[in-house]
């Protein structure tokens, strides 16, 4: 905690100026309701390995701060936004190296440090969305999370911003700057269509979505470009007594498959 209100290396005044950023919005706002949550979590892991394997022992401590605001007025109007900080402590050191940086983000809102061969540590501004409802058409615009399909563990569906099969924080979605249109029909009806800004205009998106429920089953499906791959992809969910009952399919079209760098197939699933 000393090294993150360290004011010499100048994180502090930086991470003074995101949450007035943060704040701003709502500070100008005559009316409303605002609600500010936050959390703190730490996940520490420790590994042995065998005698005489290489490397040797490792451990690896990461603490999450996240701040979280959202103002709505009336139901027409809803901002949100959200501030993650991460600080992290390898040993033995040389592996505190910064998380890859988001391809699903257009702008850059994050800064890494390198404290020294152990910490490391990011800031980022992880939610920044407008959203306006207009009887059954709802627009949002900004950094918002996104995601699609029914499967707990892994989703054939769920193709903007996944979480990893081993990935131990699942509570919170990575946020993506993007542009999302739905419309709803219906009772559990919804068709949308979201683009969403790759860090390069090559790796932007533009997918449309369609789910609803017929005599007790989810139906979903989805269709469009995803990072310059055209995809397509259905699935359901529904029950069969006690027993939950589940299938996605996905198809993609390969991406420069006579590369080095590209996909190792034309056709996939």
């Amino acid at each position: 905690m000393l090294r993150f209100l360290d004011t010499s290396r100048g994180l502090y005044p930086r991470l003074l100026a995101l949450v007035n950023l943060m704040v701003l919005p709502f500070a100008t706002v005559a009316s409303g309701e605002v609600v500010w949550t936050g959390s703190l979590k730490s996940l520490s892991t420790h590994v042995e390995v065998a005698p005489r394997q290489q490397p040797s022992d490792w451990s690896v401590s990461s603490q999450s701060l996240r701040l979280e605001t959202q103002w709505s007025r009336g139901e027409a109007w809803h901002l949100e936004g959200a501030l993650d900080y991460r600080l992290r402590w390898v040993n033995p050191p040389g592996g505190a190296a910064s998380a890859s940086p988001e391809i699903n983000r257009r702008i850059d809102l994050e800064q890494s440090w390198h404290y020294n061969d152990h910490w490391s540590g990011r800031l980022a501004i992880d939610r920044l969305a407008v959203r306006a409802e207009y009887g059954s058409l709802d627009l949002a615009i900004g950094r918002q999370a996104i995601g699609f399909g029914r499967i707990a563990i892994f989703s054939p569906l769920d193709v903007v911003a996944p979480f990893a099969p081993d990935a131990l924080e699942t509570e919170v979605r990575p946020g993506v700057d993007a542009l999302r249109a739905t419309f709803h029909y219906g009772l559990d009806g919804q068709v949308a269509t979201i683009f969403v800004a790759g860090d390069q205009h090559r790796y932007d998106s533009l997918l449309t979505t369609w789910s609803d429920n017929r005599s007790g089953v989810d139906l979903l499906a989805i269709a469009g470009r995803l990072r310059s791959r055209p995809m397509i992809g259905c699935g359901l969910a529904g029950s069969l007594g006690p027993l939950g009952l589940k299938g996605e399919l996905t198809f993609y079209r390969g991406h420069n498959t006579a590369d080095v760098d590209g996909d190792l197939q034309r056709h996939f699933v």
